[in-house]
């Protein structure tokens, strides 16, 4: 169901169908799956480290998860980001999944050597890396792009 706001735009209502239905997951069992229009999408950057981790506990709980590998912030380490589309109710059991599975640790960071300068280098410094930066933004459209070029919004097929 769509609805038109201002400015002519039609965006599409966050409340659709919410029927469930159960999937079979990695282990034999089954999990129950939310069919609900998402309506929150949560961006979890998180340590590599803990990337595989968490990608499986989502998809165990029945989250859809896409992983992007990534590298940056101060120490240049690599990251992993997920995005999970969810509805608001479920956000808590993202966060508490990511809660769960992203450790902190301790690394050695070496600063980089000034240029121009001679002598012995900065000293090592241990730094305390991991956890887990958490946004949650309000999705305004889902629109699904098919093979044949046709646009399906809203739903699945």
């Amino acid at each position: 169901m769509a609805k038109e706001s201002s400015g002519g735009r039609v965006q599409a209502s966050a409340v659709l169908s919410s029927a469930a239905r159960d999937e079979p997951d990695r282990t034999g069992g089954v999990i129950r799956v939310e069919s609900a229009q998402p309506n929150r999408l949560v961006i979890a950057i998180t340590q590599a480290d803990d990337a595989d981790a968490l990608a499986e506990a989502l998809t165990d709980e029945g989250f859809g998860v896409t992983r992007l590998n990534t590298a940056g912030g101060f120490l240049r380490r690599e990251n992993s980001v997920m995005l999970v589309a969810t509805t608001l109710d479920r956000v808590p059991r993202v966060t508490a999944l990511v809660e769960r599975t992203c450790d902190t640790r301790h690394v050695t960071w070496i600063p980089p050597f000034p240029d121009g300068m001679g002598g012995i280098g900065p000293a090592p410094i241990e730094v305390e890396v991991g956890g887990a930066v958490l946004f949650t933004v309000p999705i305004e459209r889902v629109e699904h792009i098919w093979a044949a070029g046709g646009a399906h919004q809203g739903g699945r097929r």
